[in-house]
């Protein structure tokens, strides 16, 4: 599919767009449908059931109220009190509309005359009992726990007790009897709705069977479309994480095919293009970090770590090496005499030489100064000699400018050699003695090779 990222996703949503437009108005006719159902079953159960619940909590409210006057004297409760006595009797006439069944009508009526005589036995105690004074409060308190607790004194008086009817056992059945009557008639306003949804519920059973068939359809067509757009879109995403992953992990040389001509394939070919260059920069900061600038040759820091890495290799297979430092001969005299411009051509030219003049497999790097260092793998004694003394004869046989101003008439090298293991097994002592045979050759006249072994035997004799 030849289209960009955003065609593509436009045309996925359009097909998915038109099938859930189709699905989603058949699905909302049916909800209307069963809206129209609900309403006309439910609506009413629903309001009875909660009118039902009215009742009961107002009344429960209404007989608080009552007591917590009675215990605090505050007149502010006898005003809440009157309103939820006024609510519970607003909640049993609406209740008479909302429920017509005979049922909830003869229980309405039994609440009703119960509620009464609940009445009565309120308006009876309020007009006996008000306080105007702390000790009048307390000893009404205290009576009335008395007669709650079933404890009253003989000295109470009859009127006393008819009075505090609300306390009696009989007053105590009474609130009892409210509190059932109005559950029961929430549980038939429930039993009534419950048996309504399921009416609704096999309506609603039918709709989604159909809905189910209509959205199967409408959903295999939008995987469909899912599909196709995952295979134009997920897998080059996919291969291109990967990809960004291995640059990640250090691997500069990934290269990811570009497939189609969307905005992932432009990605794709950044990406081939950012990891050539990040590639092309770190084989240049390699370079750089292990070159020296002048004479192109390895510097001294990785000289140090092939030092190490070449005795680790013969140690492991039981070989020798040779170690050469090259100095060249009176290079002060030749930068007083030339100047450093000079002397910075005679390093670069004297570097060639001795590179040239090496095995491909040998090592050479500027050791610093006007000195540099050689390894020659797999070399013994005897065939390290040889070696150097063809670097020797290499840089004296060569025409360098202004060498007829040097001491010896030409631009020559001495050269220091030392052999793994015979005259050390360790780098730094291999080196020392390298540098110690260089010495030797420099004190010796220059323009020669001298062996750590040779240099030994002179120290001796000396």
């Amino acid at each position: 599919m030849r289209l960009s990222i955003k065609a593509k996703i436009f045309l996925a949503s359009a097909i998915t767009l038109f099938m859930m437009v189709g699905l989603i108005g058949f699905v909302l006719n049916a909800q209307n449908t069963l809206a129209e159902l609900m309403n006309a079953m439910i609506q009413k159960n629903m309001a009875a059931m909660r009118v039902a619940e009215q009742i009961k909590y107002n009344f429960v409210l209404y007989d608080n109220l009552l007591f917590r006057y009675l215990f605090t004297n505050d007149k502010t409760l006898l005003v809440e009190r009157e309103r939820a006595r006024e609510k519970v009797h607003g909640a049993v006439r609406l209740m008479r509309n909302t429920a017509p069944g005979s049922t909830e009508k003869e229980l309405l009526g039994e609440i009703e005359e119960e509620i009464a005589r609940y009445d009565q036995d309120v308006a009876r105690l309020l007009d006996t009992y008000s306080f105007s004074t702390d000790e009048q409060k307390k000893g009404v308190v205290q009576l009335i726990k008395a007669i709650e607790a079933g404890e009253a004194p003989p000295s109470v008086r009859q009127t006393q007790k008819q009075t505090l009817a609300l306390l009696s056992a009989e007053g105590r059945a009474r609130l009892t009897r409210i509190y059932s009557q109005s559950e029961k008639l929430v549980d038939i306003s429930r039993a009534k709705l419950e048996e309504a949804q399921g009416r609704v519920q096999a309506s609603v059973d039918e709709t989604e069977r159909t809905a189910v068939f209509a959205g199967a359809a409408a959903a295999l067509g939008a995987l469909a479309v899912a599909v196709l757009l995952a295979v134009s879109l997920l897998t080059p995403l996919k291969n291109l994480l990967a990809g960004v992953k291995k640059v990640t992990a250090g691997r500069l040389d990934t290269e990811l095919p570009v497939e189609g001509a969307d905005e992932i394939g432009g990605l794709t070919r950044e990406f081939n293009t950012m990891t050539r260059h990040l590639r092309e920069k770190q084989e240049r900061l390699l370079t750089e970090t292990i070159t020296d600038s002048l004479t192109g040759l390895h510097n001294f820091r990785y000289f140090q770590v092939q030092l190490k890495e070449e005795i680790s290799r013969a140690a492991r297979y039981k070989s020798g090496f040779a170690l050469l430092i090259v100095d060249i001969d009176h290079f002060k005299h030749y930068n007083d005499t030339n100047g450093h411009q000079m002397g910075n051509e005679i390093l670069k030219q004297v570097a060639a030489t001795l590179k040239d003049t090496l095995r491909p497999e040998d090592f050479i790097a500027r050791y610093g100064g006007e000195e540099f260092v050689v390894l020659l793998p797999e070399t013994g004694r005897n065939n390290a000699a040889v070696a150097a003394q063809r670097l020797r004869e290499a840089v004296e046989q060569a025409e360098f400018a202004g060498g007829q101003t040097q001491p010896l008439g030409r631009v020559t090298i001495s050269l220091g050699g030392a052999v793994y293991p015979s005259d050390a097994a360790a780098a730094a002592r291999l080196v020392e003695k390298a540098d110690r045979a260089l010495y030797a050759a420099k004190k010796a006249g220059r323009n020669r090779a001298v062996w750590a072994d040779e240099a030994s035997a002179a120290d001796a004799k000396a």
